[in-house]
Parts: structure tokens; C-alpha cells; sequence
């Protein structure tokens, strides 16, 4: 298992993708950031806003692609077939490449907080709650964890590169909003006050928690989606015949 990790992580760090969208990452966060300073005399920087969001729509769709590129890419280059006789269980492969995705995750949050932070410094602010911030970051990283595992079930247990990327696409621009609505409206005359939206990683949005409940809630849904993908991904993968 170890060995397998050791080569996902090179894969990963040879990826000519990973890094180009690394550097859009924390280009288009510095931008983001630094441009409105010319506009208004105002403008100024949390740095609590920076730690807790160090991503933005158009970065997170660039980590969703860059996460179902570097899941397809042993499939599609052969590298799953010459490995698959080595291994007592071909479900090892999603393991290890969830693993890595952790740590691809990381290197996309850090690369946009050090973006938000390089285009923030001249009217960077310090006031804030950190311990919230803190919160806020990890309760999001969670959700994009579960939605990268969801891309993961996609690229290598389906198969479909093209279906991963359009999942992380709508992931990232909030594109089953609609499609939310329409089942609630369904839903709602069998279970009243339940909402589909508040319990999809897609749509959760971190900065609506107000108790201790929502946060569970934030929690249970992060968990649970991230869980139950990885086991079907390992389940099909280790029953499929290598192509």
C-alpha cells in the first residue's frame, strides 16, 4: 500500500496540470484581491476572511479538474495495468489515490491563501475571530474533500474522465442549485420543512452555521459523503477487470 502512495504522489508531482493550476490558483486569488484596491479608496482585507475562504469558485473548479485529471490519468497512460498483477487488492489504487488527494487539497489551499494574502498585504486588516476562521476552514476543506471523493467514484470507478470533470464543474459554480430546488419542491409534500440542499456537500455553505447543531450537520454530511464514496470506489475497482 505504502509503495502504491509513493507513486501516486509522483504521478502527482510530475503532473505538469497540478502545477499550472497551482500557479492560476494563486494568481487569480492575488488578483482577486489586489484589483479592487484601485477602485475604491475603502477597500481593506480580513485576514480572518482569508484563512477561513482561502479559495474561490473559479480556483475550487480548478482544483475539481485538476483532481479528476491526475484520478483518470494512470488509466488512460496504462500505469493501473502494469501494477494491477503486484497487488493482492486493486481497490488499494482509490485508496491511495484519495490519500494523495488530501495532499493535493492542502497544495491548493495554500496556494490560494497565499494568493488572497500576497494581493491583500497593502490593506490587510488583523481584527477578527480566528478560532471561527479556523473552523469555517476546516469545515469547508471537509466538503471539498467529500465532493473530490465523489470525483474520485466518477473518474476511476465509472471510468468516465469527461463525467468527473463536469462533476467538479457544476461543483464548483453551484450548478445543482436547480436541480435542488426541483426536488425540494417534491420532497416537500411528504417531508415539510426538509431540504435536500442542507444536507449536499455541493451546497452547504459553512458561513450558515449558527449552532452546534449545524455544525454537526456539517460534519455528518462531510463524513458520511467521503465515507460511503471511497467504499464504492474501492468495492467496484477491486471487482472490475483492468483495461
Amino acid at each position: 500500500m505504502g509503495r502504491i502512495i509513493k507513486m501516486d504522489f509522483y504521478r502527482l508531482r510530475t503532473s505538469k496540470s497540478f502545477w499550472v493550476s497551482l500557479l492560476i490558483t494563486f494568481v487569480f486569488e492575488a488578483l482577486l484581491n489586489l484589483v479592487p484596491m484601485f477602485f475604491s479608496k475603502d477597500y481593506s482585507s480580513q485576514l480572518v476572511e482569508i484563512i477561513g475562504s482561502p479559495i474561490e469558485v473559479l480556483t475550487v473548479v480548478a482544483l475539481y479538474i485538476s483532481v479528476s485529471i491526475f484520478c483518470y490519468a494512470d488509466l488512460s497512460n496504462g500505469y493501473i495495468k502494469n501494477i494491477a498483477g503486484q497487488i493482492p487488492n486493486k481497490g488499494y489504487t482509490a485508496v491511495s489515490k484519495f490519500v494523495v488527494i488530501i495532499f493535493h487539497n492542502i497544495a491548493f489551499f495554500i496556494a490560494g491563501f497565499a494568493g488572497r494574502l500576497a494581493g491583500s498585504l497593502p490593506t490587510l486588516e488583523l481584527d477578527g475571530n480566528y478560532l471561527y476562521a479556523t473552523t469555517y476552514l476546516l469545515m469547508r476543506f471537509l466538503l471539498v474533500l467529500a465532493m473530490c471523493t465523489m470525483i474520485l467514484f466518477a473518474t476511476t470507478a465509472l471510468r468516465s474522465k469527461t463525467f468527473g470533470t463536469v462533476l467538479g464543474v457544476m461543483f464548483g459554480v453551484g450548478g445543482f442549485s436547480l436541480i435542488y430546488t426541483l426536488l425540494d419542491q417534491l420532497i416537500q409534500n411528504v417531508f415539510k420543512g426538509f431540504k435536500l440542499e442542507d444536507y449536499s456537500p455541493s451546497s452547504i455553505n459553512p458561513s450558515n452555521i449558527h449552532s452546534s447543531a449545524d455544525g454537526f450537520r456539517v460534519l455528518a454530511v462531510g463524513i458520511v459523503f467521503t465515507v460511503l464514496f471511497l467504499f464504492l470506489s474501492v468495492k467496484i475497482v477491486n471487482k472490475r477487470d483492468v483495461k
